[in-house]
């Protein structure tokens, strides 16, 4: 599920976007939940005015679902799963050596 608010109210201050894989079949993720933190302004590459501040929708969904395929927070800067990103900055929405290196790991 993906919720572009946050209902558990878990996702608070800096945060962007948090992950929950709390269900497992065996070592299996099978289900996962992705909420957004609605006081940070959000954007798209596809908006027509560009980025004033915001941040890229896109970055931050690559970069949860990285949570969903078991991945954990990189300490490699520019890494997709680098656990922070400035606003206008959709580098996350590319996949980096680390973040193929962290799934060749895992799958």
């Amino acid at each position: 599920m993906l919720n572009f608010r946050d209902p558990v109210h878990a996702c608070n201050g800096s945060c962007l976007a948090a992950t929950f894989t709390g269900y497992y079949t065996g070592s299996t993720i099978t289900d996962a939940d992705i909420v957004t933190n609605p006081r940070n302004p959000l954007t798209s590459t596809a908006e027509p005015d560009g980025c004033s501040g915001e941040y890229f929708v896109e970055g931050i969904m690559v970069h949860e679902v990285g949570h969903v395929l078991g991945l954990a927070h990189s300490n490699v800067t520019g890494a997709t799963m680098y656990p922070s990103v400035s606003a206008c900055n959709n580098g996350p929405a590319s996949i980096e050596a680390d973040d193929k290196a962290g799934i060749n790991d895992l799958y």
